[in-house]
C-alpha cells in the first residue's frame, strides 16, 4: 500500500515460523530511490496494526512466539529516525510506560533490547 503522496511503500509478507504459526512481516520502501527504509520481513516481529500520520507512521507489532512482547514503532520516514515504546492497556498512557529513540538503520537491534 503505497501513502505520503505515494512516496513510501508499506509490503507486509507472511510467512510460516512453525506448523500453523504465521508471522506478517512488514517492511517500508522509498518508491523513489527503491531503498528499504525498514525492513522486519524476515525476523520474528509480526505487524498487528498501523496508522498513517503527517510524516510519520505507527506500527504495533509483536514478538513471535509470544504476542504479549509487543511494541509500538512511530517511524519518522524523513528523518530516518522512529520512537519505539511499549504498549498499554490504555493507548493514552503509551508515551508514559518508556520509550527509546533510534536510527531506522539499527530498528531491529533496538526492538530486541528493547523487549
Amino acid at each position: 500500500m503505497k501513502f505520503h503522496n505515494c512516496k513510501f511503500e508499506l509490503v507486509t509478507e507472511e510467512h510460516e515460523m512453525r506448523m500453523s504459526h504465521w508471522v506478517k512481516g512488514v517492511a517500508i520502501i522509498d518508491t523513489e530511490s527503491r531503498n528499504e527504509i525498514l525492513n522486519l520481513t524476515s525476523f520474528s516481529w509480526s505487524l498487528v496494526s498501523y496508522e498513517i500520520k503527517n510524516y510519520s507512521i505507527d506500527l504495533l507489532v509483536a514478538h513471535y512466539p509470544n504476542q504479549d512482547r509487543q511494541v509500538n514503532i512511530s517511524a519518522n520516514l524523513y528523518e530516518g529516525t522512529a520512537k519505539l515504546s511499549k504498549p498499554s492497556k490504555l493507548k493514552i498512557f503509551d508515551s508514559l510506560v518508556g520509550s527509546q529513540n533510534v536510527q531506522l538503520v539499527s530498528l531491529h537491534s533496538e526492538l530486541e533490547k528493547f523487549i
